[in-house]
C-alpha cells in the first residue's frame, strides 16, 4: 500500500503544477489561489505526517489524494464547480468521508483512543459532520470576502439550498466514513 502511495502522490504532484500553470496562464486568479492553498496545505500536512511519524492508514492517504485530485482537476481545472450541480454535492460527500478519517486517525495519534467500536464510529460520525460544518462557514467567508466583480454572485456557494445540500451530503459522507472505519479498521 506505501507503494502505491508513493506512486499516486508523484502522480498529484505533476497533475497539481500542471494544473496550476494552465490556470495562471488562463489568468484564472481564484481558481489558481484556491488550488495552491489546497496544494499547499496537503504538502505541509503531508511533510508533518512524515517528519513527526504519525501512523494514518496508506488508503486514508490514498483517499485523501483522490479527493484533492477531483477537486483541483475536475473541480476547479474543468470547472464542474460551475456546470453540474451534482459534482460538489458528491464531492461534498466524498471529502468527508475522507477527511472525517484522516483526522479521526490523525487525533488518535495524540490522544488515546478507546470505548467500544461504535464509540470510535460514533466519534468518526460527529467529526466529520464537524468538518462538513466547518467547511460551509469557510466557504461562507470566502465568499464574502472574494465576490464576484462582475455579477455580484458568490463564487462557492449558490444560495441556501445550496449549502442545505452541502450538509447533507457532509452528514452522508461522514456516515459512510465511521462505517467504514467500524467494519474495516476497528
Amino acid at each position: 500500500m506505501k507503494g502505491t502511495f508513493e506512486v499516486l502522490f508523484i502522480v498529484y504532484f505533476a497533475i497539481e503544477i500542471y494544473i496550476l500553470r494552465q490556470l495562471y496562464l488562463k489568468k484564472n486568479h481564484i481558481n489558481f489561489k484556491q488550488v495552491k492553498n489546497d496544494f499547499i496545505t496537503a504538502i505541509i500536512l503531508l511533510l508533518i505526517i512524515y517528519f513527526f511519524k504519525i501512523d494514518i492508514p496508506f488508503l486514508i492517504l490514498i483517499f485523501c489524494i483522490i479527493a484533492l485530485l477531483i477537486s483541483s482537476y475536475f473541480g476547479y481545472f474543468r470547472d464542474y464547480f460551475n456546470r453540474p450541480k451534482h459534482f460538489d454535492r458528491y464531492l461534498h460527500g466524498y471529502g468527508t468521508f475522507t477527511f472525517s478519517l484522516l483526522f479521526y486517525f490523525f487525533i488518535i495519534n495524540f490522544v488515546q483512543s478507546g470505548g467500544s467500536n461504535a464509540f470510535r464510529a460514533l466519534f468518526i460520525l460527529f467529526l466529520g459532520i464537524a468538518i462538513g460544518a466547518i467547511y460551509e462557514i469557510i466557504e461562507f467567508r470566502t465568499d464574502s470576502k472574494q465576490k464576484n466583480l462582475i455579477t455580484g454572485r458568490s463564487a462557492m456557494q449558490k444560495g441556501l439550498r445550496d449549502t442545505d445540500f452541502d450538509l447533507i451530503f457532509n452528514f452522508m459522507g461522514s456516515i459512510c466514513g465511521a462505517l467504514f472505519a467500524y467494519f474495516f479498521y476497528f
